[in-house]
């Protein structure tokens, strides 16, 4: 008897390119009055109290962030690509900290009066500064009035990726990105980008509708059937790593600020069934590909199809993977909005089994027309 295998995808909830270059900037931030024992002071500094060996967990006094003796902590982050370069805390009471950069203790120091400050200059934060509250008396608590930050936000490309172009070359770093790409209404559609995008800036560039799905790999079932199993609980896209994405919104340009660009090659690989792999430039697809058409329809290629910039195809690890004709289905979320079919008419069938025409005759894979293998008719277009 004939095997069939049956291939589900389940969504569980420089040759060419423009490129300039922004100056860096040093940036100062300063507050006075604190809420919550955490927070942001803009999208590239945060900052948050946390008890460590502390005597009691951090809170809010009186407008100040009060940081408890006995090893009481507070963290300066920061975010983006930026450099903090100088820093000065004020605290209400006098108090002794031990403070670290990046993870690597560097001095003791203390803030010597009641609403003094800790003065801190040409530092070369890259990812946090550390302080931790050594004082053992009450009295002597870090108790926070004030906070000021200066950072360096570091020159970034100000570059274009266009699904127009044969190529899109660009260098890793910082970047502010134009995009040019088109989608498929009412289909999921495959995106593959270079730069990480969080669910808030999925939103604000691609509209509160879009959904997005991450590919996490294929299994082959008992009867060999194959899963394609997708995630869209995650709802952010990491670089390099292609997506489905469904509703984005068609834009003439999709701006997209504050990114960090990441050279590499789009592609989710596997250790069987299929990789999702992709591609930032103009790419004739390989024969036995499975690529989403315009239909919202599942194609197999038979290897002279064009696929633009910025998208992906589902790519057998081996021959055993595409041995047998495939249906795709696609379960989703009660909130996802549709499902992709399989294009039957259009599946190249099994190298390894002889095909016949309706005469009879044994033919090649590259025979057009109506096919027989393994006592099943296929067109092979």
């Amino acid at each position: 008897m004939p095997i069939k295998a049956k291939l589900h995808l389940i969504l569980l909830s420089c040759s060419f390119f423009i490129c300039t270059f922004s100056q860096a900037q040093t940036v100062t931030k300063t507050i006075t009055v604190f809420t919550d024992i955490a927070g942001e002071i803009d999208e590239n500094i945060n900052y948050e109290a946390i008890k460590g060996k502390g005597t009691a967990n951090p809170r809010i006094d009186e407008k100040a962030l009060l940081v408890y003796q006995n090893g009481g902590q507070f963290i300066v982050r920061a975010k983006n690509g930026v450099t903090i370069t100088a820093i000065s805390i004020g605290s209400t009471m006098r108090t002794n900290l031990n403070y670290s950069i990046d993870d690597i203790n560097i001095a003791k120091k203390n803030i010597g009066k009641d609403n003094g400050k800790l003065e801190l200059s040409e530092l070369t934060v890259k990812d946090h500064i550390l302080f931790t509250c050594i004082s053992t008396a009450k009295q002597f608590r870090l108790n926070i009035n004030y906070l000021s930050i200066t950072y360096v936000k570091p020159a970034h490309n100000i570059i274009t990726l266009d699904e127009s172009k044969e190529n899109n070359t660009f260098v890793s770093g910082p970047a502010t990105v134009t995009l040019y790409r088109t989608f498929n209404m009412g289909a999921w559609n495959t995106l593959a980008l270079p730069f990480a995008m969080t669910q808030e800036q999925i939103a604000e560039t691609f509209g509160p509708k879009a959904h997005v799905a991450n590919y996490t790999g294929s299994s082959r079932n008992a009867d060999n059937t194959y899963t394609l199993n997708f995630d869209s609980s995650k709802k952010s896209i990491e670089a390099n790593k292609p997506v489905f994405i469904y509703g984005a919104i068609n834009k003439p340009e999709y701006k997209i600020e504050n990114v960090i660009l990441v050279e590499g090659t789009p592609n989710i690989e596997t250790a069987e069934g299929f990789n999702f792999a992709g591609s930032y430039h103009r790419t004739t697809v390989q024969e036995n590909d499975w690529f989403v058409s315009s239909d919202n329809k599942f194609y197999q290629a038979v290897g002279t199809e064009t696929l633009k910039p910025f998208r992906a195809v589902f790519r057998p690890v081996s021959n055993e993977a595409n041995a047998k004709a495939l249906t795709i289905s696609i379960a989703v979320e009660n909130d996802a909005p549709t499902i992709i079919q399989a294009h039957s008419d259009y599946m190249i069938p099994s190298t390894s089994t002889p095909l016949y025409n309706l005469s009879g005759q044994r033919v090649n894979k590259y025979y057009k027309g109506i096919v027989i293998q393994n006592g099943i008719k296929k067109i092979n277009k």
